[in-house]
C-alpha cells in the first residue's frame, strides 16, 4: 500500500470542470475538448520503498540510507512542479478518443495516464477501453532492506488495460476494471540480509494487479453530487509475502457555484497479505486512509479569459502496518492554473 499512497504526491491538481466530472461520460458536443494544468506542490513523505520520481531533475522521496529495517521510515519534504492534461475528440457517432488523465481519476487522486476510446450507447450508458500506464517515472530501491549504507535505485514501471462501463443502463451507476503489469527492473529484495533464495523469492515485487471499482453518482441538487464507491484489489506479485487482497471505500463530493468549484475525497483500504514475511516472521497487514480536496476559482484569472481558472489542492494519506518498515505517510499542498478548451 505504501507505494500506492506515495504515488498520490506526484501530481496535485484534481479537476472538476462540470457537474458530471466524477462520471466519465462522452462530451455533449462533437469536436475537441480537454484541459491543461500547470502548478507546483510541496510534499512531505515518510516511506521506505519508493526512492523518488521524475525525469532529469530527479526528486528523492526517501533517504538513501536507513539505520535499521525494523524502524519506521524517516520523512523527506520535496517541492515538485505539476503538469496534467486531457485531450479528446468526439465524433458525431458519439465516439470519443481520449488521451491523458480522466477527470474522474483526478478527483480520486489517481495519476494514471490513459489512451483510449469511449462509445455512448443508445440507452445513454457508455463503454470505454484504454491502455493505462505510469504517467511519471518512478524509482524504487533494488533492495529496500539494505541498512547502514546507501541503497541503489531501480525503475518501477506499470502498464495495462482499463475497462469502464459508465452510466449503466442510463442510470448513474459506474463499474470499472483495471489490469496492470508491474515490473521492477532490478529486484534484489532481501539479498543484503543474506536470505536464502527461497526467502528472497517471497519478497519479489514483479507481478500483476487487478482492481474492480463500483459506485453510484448521486445528484444532491443545487449543483452538488456525491459518489460513493467500493474497491477491491488483487495484488498478485511473484513474492507471496508482498501479495495481497485489498478492500475499501472511496467517497467523493463535488460542489459547483458561480465563482468556485469544490471537490472533496476520502478513502479507506484494508490489505491482507498472503504469507509471512521472512524478515519479520509475521504476515503483513495494512490499513490505509486519507482525504484530499481541491478548489477552483473561476474569476481570479479573468484577465486571461473565462477559460483560465486558479486552483489549490491539499491532501493527507497514511498507511499503518503491523510491520513498522511498511508504514507510510504523505501530505501535499499545491497551487496552479488550469486552461479548459
Amino acid at each position: 500500500m505504501s507505494t500506492r499512497v506515495t504515488s498520490i504526491g506526484v501530481g496535485v491538481l484534481a479537476a472538476v470542470v462540470s457537474f458530471s466530472a466524477v462520471s466519465a461520460a462522452v462530451p455533449k458536443e462533437p469536436g475537441w475538448t480537454g484541459f491543461v494544468q500547470l502548478g507546483y506542490s510541496y510534499n512531505g513523505v515518510e516511506n521506505n520503498e519508493v526512492a523518488g520520481i521524475g525525469v532529469g531533475n530527479y526528486k528523492e522521496f526517501t533517504p538513501e540510507s536507513i539505520d535499521s529495517v525494523f524502524g519506521s521510515p524517516d520523512g523527506v519534504t520535496e517541492g515538485l512542479p505539476a503538469f496534467n492534461f486531457k485531450v479528446s475528440y468526439t465524433f458525431d457517432t458519439r465516439t470519443e478518443l481520449f488521451a491523458g488523465r480522466e477527470l474522474v481519476d483526478a478527483v480520486r487522486f489517481d495519476f494514471t495516464q490513459q489512451l483510449g476510446v469511449r462509445q455512448e450507447l443508445s440507452d445513454k450508458s457508455n463503454l470505454s477501453v484504454a491502455y493505462v500506464f505510469s504517467g511519471i517515472p518512478t524509482k524504487v530501491w533494488e533492495d529496500p532492506f539494505v541498512q547502514g549504507q546507501n541503497r541503489s535505485k531501480t525503475d518501477r514501471d506499470s502498464q495495462g488495460l482499463r475497462l469502464t462501463y459508465g452510466d449503466i443502463l442510463g442510470s448513474r451507476a459506474q463499474l470499472q476494471y483495471t489490469y496492470r503489469k508491474i515490473d521492477i527492473d532490478t529486484e534484489r529484495s532481501g539479498q543484503f540480509l543474506g536470505l536464502t533464495p527461497a526467502e528472497q523469492g517471497l519478497l519479489k515485487r514483479d507481478g500483476d494487479e487487478q482492481s474492480i471499482r463500483a459506485g453510484y453518482l448521486f445528484d444532491l441538487g443545487n449543483k452538488e453530487s456525491f459518489l460513493p464507491e467500493v474497491v477491491y484489489v488483487n495484488d498478485d506479485r511473484d513474492g507471496d509475502a508482498v501479495s495481497s487482497d485489498q478492500w475499501g471505500i472511496q467517497l467523493t463530493y463535488a460542489k459547483l457555484s458561480e465563482r468556485y468549484n469544490l471537490a472533496l475525497t476520502g478513502s479507506y483500504m484494508q490489505a491482507d497479505y498472503d504469507k509471512s514475511n521472512p524478515i519479520y516472521g509475521k504476515t503483513r497487514d495494512d490499513s490505509t486512509w486519507g482525504f484530499g480536496g481541491s478548489v477552483f476559482d473561476k474569476r481570479l484569472l479573468n484577465r486571461l479569459g473565462k477559460d483560465w481558472w486558479a486552483t489549490a489542492t491539499a491532501g493527507y494519506y497514511e498507511s499503518d502496518s503491523n510491520i513498522n518498515f511498511y508504514d507510510s505517510t504523505l501530505w501535499t499542498v499545491g497551487v496552479g492554473v488550469m486552461y479548459r478548451f
